[in-house]
């Protein structure tokens, strides 16, 4: 199915519009009036950015299922490890962006550095969705990816 990877594209798309339209909430030292207040004055503005934020999360499932889908079929080739996106020689995505993968994976859990690699990971998830569209059902890339796996 060519739209699956897009559902990427598409929760990041709303999990930037979720948080948008959240605005500035009240910092962390407000005293507890002050953010009972604000959500009561920004009710349907804070409920309609959680419904957009469990959405995108819904649409981030179908990506990862697609994405995990891709990666299992390409072939291991060696460890125990099965990264197949670093790993293979026919990787569902082109190599830096499959080990720029690896890297934002592991940075995402590591506090003060996750601040930044999760909007790189969301920017990642958005550029992957469209590589991964381009793809046939058998797994060959088509068009100018095809080109591009041939030189590696």
């Amino acid at each position: 199915m060519r739209i699956a990877p897009l559902t990427g594209l598409v929760a990041v798309v709303l999990t930037l519009v979720g948080f948008l339209l959240l605005g500035d909430t009240p910092g962390y030292d407000a005293i507890g009036s002050a953010v009972r207040a604000f959500f009561e004055d920004h009710q349907a503005r804070t409920g309609a950015s959680l419904y957009l934020l469990e959405l995108a999360s819904v649409f981030f499932v179908f990506f990862a299922a697609h994405l995990a889908r891709a990666v299992r079929d390409v072939p291991a080739s060696g460890g125990r490890l099965r990264l197949a996106t670093v790993r293979a020689a026919v990787s569902p995505l082109p190599r830096r962006p499959a080990r720029a993968a690896v890297v934002l994976g592991v940075l995402v859990f590591i506090p003060w550095v996750s601040y930044f690699a999760l909007p790189a990971s969301y920017l990642w998830v958005a550029v992957a969705s469209v590589p991964l569209s381009l793809r046939r059902q058998d797994g060959t890339p088509t068009g100018t990816e095809a080109a591009g796996t041939a030189r590696r």
